[in-house]
């Protein structure tokens, strides 16, 4: 019950037919809430609270990567153009240094 909470993060009501079915016909709300407590498992609006900020967390993430990657592509696309310029000369330089011999 424990892990159909954590990872499905299942209401209480939802969560007590199973626990009725499962483990006993007489468990209560409040046993199960009990339960769930003494398991160490925080409230679903806690729970819900944690995912947001995990997804806030995994935003702010995404955004310093792209602006690092943009960071990236523009300096080597300087190194690419800087490379791309020189060719012709190092090109024309040894074409020249061909024909003399």
């Amino acid at each position: 019950m424990v892990a159909l909470r954590e990872h499905l993060r299942l209401s209480l009501n939802k969560l007590l037919a199973p626990t009725k079915e499962l483990l006993d016909p007489h468990f209560s709300r409040s046993t199960l809430q009990r339960l769930l407590r003494w398991c160490g498992l925080p409230s679903l609006a806690a729970l819900k609270k944690q995912d947001r900020a995990i997804q806030q967390r995994r935003r702010e993430l995404l955004k310093n990567c792209a602006g690092a990657a943009q960071t990236l592509l523009s300096a080597s696309n300087h190194w690419l153009l800087k490379v791309l310029h020189l060719m012709p000369t190092a090109v024309m330089r040894k074409l020249r240094g061909l024909s003399q011999h």
